[in-house]
């Protein structure tokens, strides 16, 4: 079912948007609501199963623009005065040592990233201050990345690259 749900969704969450507006010309407010909700049930209907990054986000953000990209070796935000938090899951194929690094230019506000693990324990937070980390991650695990907003405004890179495995002599 999961071959099937992924193309359906994105082809019907679209459309289901414009014949909201088109029939009810219900406020742009209302639409993002009732994503959210939907997002939510996809979220819960694909635990545990493996899907394209960005495919179920988590946020509570108040921004006047929020360009978010979830990607499988990056994650970029765009924005414009922007508070609040979005979290999405990661799957690392491989255990092994990962390099994060973040590049945030803004012109106010600030943020900062964490990568927490299944229970929510921070494993690694990245500011604009410290830029750069590293982490042993277990293979196969879940991780989330947590991006928190503070007034911001400009453009945020966090990129990842894994850097072999832990037990090299």
């Amino acid at each position: 079912m999961g071959w099937f749900f992924v193309p359906v969704t994105c082809l019907a969450l679209p459309v289901l948007a414009c014949v909201m507006l088109w029939r009810n010309r219900m406020v742009p407010k209302g639409i993002a609501r009732w994503l959210n909700r939907v997002s939510a049930e996809c979220g819960k209907f694909m635990a545990g199963q493996s899907y394209p990054p960005g495919m179920v986000v988590r946020k509570s953000i108040a921004a006047l623009v929020i360009i978010f990209r979830p990607g499988f070796d990056r994650d970029t935000a765009t924005l414009r005065s922007c508070s609040g938090w979005l979290e999405h899951p990661l799957y690392y194929p491989g255990a092994g040592e990962y390099v994060f690094w973040i590049d945030c230019r803004f012109t106010k506000g600030n943020a900062w990233i964490e990568l927490r693990d299944v229970q929510k324990h921070v494993v690694l937070r990245l500011d604009p201050k410290l830029s750069e980390g590293s982490v042993e991650l277990q293979a196969g695990a879940r991780y989330f990345l947590h991006w928190e907003f503070m007034n911001a405004s400009g453009e945020c890179e966090l990129r990842w690259q894994y850097q072999g495995s832990g037990m090299e002599s």
